[in-house]
């Protein structure tokens, strides 16, 4: 048994949600942020070391009530992920313990993430690299540009560039088509060519295949990997622990790529950094884009803002000073125009099932050219609501009181896209007992099935939720867009986030007024994001 004056005392943090450090005894010096398994209650549980050195004069309790840690992993927390996790529990007010196994990988919360597992993965991942790298010829090309820049386009870069050793927070606001992602890729292959990292956050996943064939193709000797939501645990931990080691050169992700340790970081992008996706709305409720700038800060590295709607923030820290601005105010591509855009006032237009004879027309234009059309209607299921016909009733949720969503699959159903609650189709009306319902409204399904009537031969594709819930779904949309495949997509917002669907020379917005019947005290602002 060791004597008290040989006994160390640490801080440790465990996932509870509770704004406290524990108190443990070890016998050898630790790091900080050293990965542990302690005893906490009745159960072995994985924490991390995060105050060492500890006086023993400044504890108040009985020191022989302390446990022992049981166990400490070789893998150790990188300073700079301690740093944006002490300022994230801090900023958004959250337990330091959650805030912490919120920004990890998976795997390190478990138990069973042994020092043989992780040396194993770290193994593999390396003979992989140096397979690549052999199968790969150096080719200089990749680093150069493969459509060149425009005027507008160089000078971003140029201007950028002579900033790579400072923390320089910018926005790039450039129209839709105006290049930001050549001006993105040439920016990482300056950082490239000084043998550091770059970091590029995307809002949603769906963006990700796309984007990660682009940079695939301007660096294809470079190590790249993807972190989203969809990657497979140990794929990330390989992906996490390879851009600490320097072995990763480009990490592209969603919002938890934010928390990624890098050991020599030269740029942060975020794309479409207005995008409320950034935005995580349970547990540790943080801003991707916001700690995307205090990392930047922290490295002391610019940080690319790129919009072609920044958010009212992001404008009014440069109406400040603190962010520069630059602008992409034309198309990359020579000769192309901006759109025309025509408004018809359904109140005043007969319609087929919401869709105007002049809409129908040009549809039908679009698809005797071979082109690509999409409608945008930003309500999922068949309908919005059922009403009763009699008294007026409508199928609420009885959780929390949002309207039920009509679906209109094999098995119909009602669900609150609020809180996921699902019931059957009711036969009758909870309030009178009528049997005279109506489904009221247009959904993407019930959109979908009326383009099918009216262009019975057309090949129809629907892109929300319900349909672009596995991993490999928009990865086949794109390889259908791109071999002609498709004539007409129907979606949601989903269909807004900066895709890239070349065929496409028509757009139809419906009902999009109803963005500003919103909860939220920044509709308008959204609903104009959305639309340009």
């Amino acid at each position: 048994m060791p004597s008290i004056s040989s006994i160390l005392y640490v801080n440790v943090v465990v996932d509870v949600p509770l704004y406290a450090e524990f108190t443990y005894t070890c016998v050898t010096p630790l790091k900080r942020g050293s990965r542990v398994l302690v005893e906490f209650g009745t159960k072995q549980v994985i924490g991390f070391v995060w105050q060492i050195d500890i006086d023993i004069q400044t504890l108040t309790f009985d020191l022989n009530k302390l446990k022992p840690i049981l166990y400490v992993f070789n893998d150790v927390l990188d300073e700079d992920v301690i740093d944006v996790i002490k300022f994230a529990a801090t900023y958004y007010h959250y337990p330091i313990g959650q805030t912490l196994f919120t920004a990890i990988p998976t795997l390190l919360r478990k138990k069973k993430c042994s020092d043989i597992v992780l040396e194993k993965l770290y193994a593999k991942h390396k003979k992989q690299t140096e397979i690549n790298e052999i199968n790969n010829e150096p080719d200089i090309l990749n680093r150069s540009n493969i459509q060149p820049l425009n005027y507008d386009q160089l000078s971003v870069v140029n201007s950028i560039t002579n900033s790579l050793t400072t923390f320089y927070p910018c926005i790039l606001y450039g129209i839709t088509g105006s290049g930001k992602t050549e001006v993105y890729l040439e920016l990482i292959a300056k950082v490239i060519a000084r043998d550091l990292q770059a970091l590029v956050l995307v809002p949603e996943i769906n963006l990700t295949p796309q984007l990660l064939k682009r940079f695939a193709t301007r660096f294809s000797t470079e190590s790249i990997y993807v972190l989203t939501s969809n990657v497979s645990e140990n794929n990330r931990l390989i992906g996490y622990q390879g851009a600490l080691n320097g072995d990763v050169q480009i990490i592209i992700g969603t919002r938890l790529a934010v928390f990624t340790p890098f050991k020599c970081l030269g740029l942060v992008i975020v794309d479409e950094e207005h995008d409320q996706s950034f935005k995580q709305n349970e547990g540790l409720r943080y801003n991707a884009r916001d700690l995307a700038v205090y990392r930047a800060n922290y490295y002391k590295v610019p940080i690319v803002l790129g919009s072609a709607t920044p958010s009212l923030e992001t404008l009014y820290n440069h109406k400040l000073g603190r962010y520069h601005l630059y602008k992409l105010l034309t198309r990359a591509v020579s000769g192309a125009k901006l759109p025309q855009i025509q408004l018809i006032d359904l109140q005043q237009t007969p319609t087929h099932d919401g869709l105007a004879q002049s809409v129908i027309d040009a549809i039908n234009t679009r698809i005797q050219l071979k082109e690509l059309s999409l409608i945008f209607i930003n309500r999922r299921g068949y309908a919005p609501v059922i009403r009763c016909y009699v008294c007026g009733f409508v199928s609420r949720c009885k959780s929390c009181s949002s309207n039920m969503v009509y679906h209109n699959t094999l098995k119909a159903y009602l669900k609150c896209h609020h809180c996921g609650k699902v019931d059957p189709i009711p036969t009758a009306c909870d309030a009178c007992g009528s049997q005279h319902l109506q489904a009221l409204g247009n959904g993407t399904q019930k959109i979908e099935e009326t383009i099918n009537k009216i262009f019975p031969t057309a090949r129809v594709f629907r892109i929300d939720y319900d349909t672009t819930n596995t991993k490999d779904a928009w990865d086949t949309l794109y390889d259908k867009i791109n071999n002609h495949g498709v004539d007409i997509l129907v979606g949601t917002q989903m269909l807004a986030k900066g895709h890239d669907f070349p065929n496409l020379t028509l757009v139809v917005g419906l009902n999009l007024d109803s963005g500003l019947y919103s909860y939220d005290f920044r509709a308008t602002e959204f609903l104009f994001a959305q639309l340009m």
